[in-house]
């Protein structure tokens, strides 16, 4: 993988110089110097795997050709580090060339790229790099630089298309602030002080983001007016939620009715079922019975066909059947008022049961309130004839059976579970003179606790006015120890007044000594910080001379050097320039040679000034920063 270094770093250090020699009176190139000790903990061993890690895994990832390993890092050879330190370096800046020895161009290098502790980087450690007090050092550069082409690789612009935002530390930033960040430092660098262009493009980037900014807001906000509104309305009308829950109490009603509705339904549809069974067995009978008439009237059709009858006979038989036949009507008249009233009664009847369920119903029904349905035993309460049932107690009570309607039955003392006559009745006045007795006896309870507040309501009241008496004692016995203690307050007061005035001059007398004993040891301490002071002076004086003359050559020889390039460049020009004057000059003379004889004869020195006039009007570059960009 081939990296694209954003560091113009071989043009910054061939015109950082020549471009602002400003910046050679502070040596960070800013208003205030790199911090005098590395804030990393270099000799951590915890740091150094964790870094070796992190050095290992960066050249693994960049395609380090060599073979590297932590027992390697950990003690590296001379050739090692230099093998790593040219290949990362390669990835800042892929045009640099080695020139001097290795441990003479480091520290140069690491102050070309800003390494903000590069003055503790001398060549001494560099001949002994895997020692254990120089790898550190030299660890810590390595990683910065790793560092320092990440972020570079961060920042850069692939060539398939710009980024607006990248990511750095997992928080997003904007890349057209770095863009512009690069293209000022490179003018900069290049000796250029107008910014306005850049700044103008830079604001008006930022004006059109702002504008898409501004419209997702205006969007984002018409949304939420739409969501207060909604919520607003929401707010205003019942609770779904409640509507729902009041929906399903009376579904859950309705069910709960239906199925006692269906309950019923079924039956009286067993009824019906029966009913309809019996008069289809009526009907099949009175069937079987008819076919047998028919057969006993064919029978004696028969015989009466064969016999001879006289006229008597028929009349007499004539009049038996008048006789009959009005019987029948008769007979038939009857059954159909004995019809009429049988269905009469039947209906009245299932009235009456329907009447009968009903009461059963509301009796199960207030039971089960009064928690008084359940099982009870035989004879529990002393009723003869109770059915042999499973005994429950509640509480020492034996609570009520819950009745049952039975419509099949062959008797209608058997309707119900229970005899209500002999078992229930009994049963219910049990029960109602057992809870008068309770309620009795809760009364007799009650009269008893009130008595028995009432008394200690006297017995409270008698305490209370003895409270009282002993809070008026105490009041008295109270003055008295307050006039006693203002008695020993005073008195305590004139000790302590004499007391104090000995402490005073025990305080003055100790107070004199210390100022003496102070001034004597502030006087001490006078001369000892002035002597440091002149003693530190001097040292800081001495080391600002060295290095203000070292600056100061270190300027000179980069000033001399600018000027023998420059030099160099001009006397390039001239020769060039030179050259092509005499070629238009010898142009120029043939021109005028062959023109009219009233033109003006052109000489050398005319023509001369002429070719100077045209070739070197703004030829040379207007800045030293041109002239180094152009070398």
């Amino acid at each position: 993988m081939v990296r694209k270094s954003p560091f113009n770093v071989h043009n910054r250090r061939s015109s950082a110089l020549a471009s602002r020699l400003s910046i050679a009176g502070n040596p960070a190139g800013g208003p205030c110097g790199p911090p005098s000790k590395d804030p990393r903990n270099l000799r951590d061993k915890q740091w150094q795997a964790n870094a070796i890690r992190t050095l290992i895994q960066f050249l693994v990832q960049s395609g380090f050709s060599q073979a590297v390993s932590i027992k390697t890092l950990q003690s590296p050879t001379a050739k090692d580090f230099q093998a790593i330190f040219k290949f990362i370096y390669q990835k800042i800046d892929e045009h640099y060339v080695y020139q001097k020895k290795f441990e003479e161009e480091v520290p140069t290098i690491l102050k070309g790229v800003r390494y903000p502790y590069a003055d503790g980087i001398s060549k001494s450690n560099l001949y002994a790099v895997g020692s254990m007090h120089a790898w550190p050092l030299f660890l810590g550069v390595l990683i910065w630089m790793v560092e320092l082409v990440l972020c570079g690789d961060k920042i850069s612009v692939d060539g398939d298309g710009d980024l607006d935002e990248m990511i750095v530390d997992g928080q997003k930033v904007d890349h057209t602030f770095y863009d512009y960040l690069i293209r000022s430092y490179d003018n900069f660098l290049e000796g250029t002080d107008d910014f306005e262009t850049m700044d103008a493009e830079l604001m008006e980037t930022f004006d059109q983001k702002n504008e898409k900014i501004i419209a997702e807001i205006e969007r984002f906000k018409k949304a939420t007016a739409t969501l207060e509104k909604e919520l607003n309305a929401l707010k205003n009308v019942e609770s779904p939620l409640q509507n729902e829950e009041r929906i399903r109490s009376t579904l859950v009603r309705d069910v709960r009715s239906l199925k006692e509705h269906i309950s019923a339904v079924d039956l009286k549809k067993q009824r019906h079922k029966d009913a309809y069974a019996k008069l289809r067995d009526q009907i099949k009978s009175s069937d079987d019975e008819l076919a047998k008439l028919v057969e006993e009237k064919r029978r004696l059709q028969i015989i009466v066909d064969a016999q001879e009858m006289s006229p008597a006979d028929v009349e007499r038989m004539t009049s038996e059947r008048e006789q009959l036949g009005q019987a029948l009507k008769l007979q038939t008249a009857q059954t159909k008022e004995k019809m009429e009233t049988f269905l009469k009664m039947e209906i009245s009847g299932q009235k009456i049961v329907d009447q009968l369920e009903k009461q059963i119903q509301s009796f199960n029904s207030y039971a089960y309130r009064l928690q008084l349905t359940e099982i009870i035993p035989s004879g529990a309460l002393g009723v003869p004839g109770t059915p042999q049932l499973i005994a429950i107690a509640m509480g020492g009570l034996t609570t009520v059976p819950e009745l049952e309607f039975r419509a099949q039955v062959a008797r209608p003392d058997q309707i119900v579970s229970l005899d209500l006559k002999n078992v229930m009745r009994p049963m219910l006045i049990k029960l109602k003179s057992h809870f008068n007795a309770s309620a009795h006896r809760v009364h007799e309870d009650s009269m008893a606790v009130q008595e028995s507040l009432d008394r200690l309501a006297e017995t409270y009241a008698e305490r209370m006015e003895e409270v009282h008496n002993i809070e008026n004692q105490k009041r008295k016995e109270e003055e008295l120890y307050k006039e006693e203690k203002q008695m020993i307050a005073a008195q305590a007061d004139a000790s302590k007044d004499e007391i104090e005035s000995l402490d005073q001059e025990i305080q003055h007398m100790r107070t004199d000594v210390r100022n003496e004993l102070r001034l004597a040891q502030q006087k001490a301490a006078r001369i000892s910080a002035d002597y440091e002071e002149l003693l530190k002076r001097h040292q800081d004086h001495q080391a600002r001379s060295v290095n203000q003359l070292v600056k100061t050559l270190d300027d000179l020889i980069a000033f001399r050097t600018y000027i023998a390039e420059s030099l160099t460049d001009i006397k390039q020009m001239a020769e060039e320039d030179l050259l092509a004057t005499e070629s238009n000059e010898q142009d120029e003379l043939t021109e005028f040679s062959s023109g009219s004889a009233n033109a003006m004869p052109m000489t050398p020195s005319r023509s001369i000034a002429y070719a100077h006039s045209s070739k070197y009007d703004g030829a040379l570059p207007a800045s030293r920063g041109d002239r180094v960009s152009a070398l």
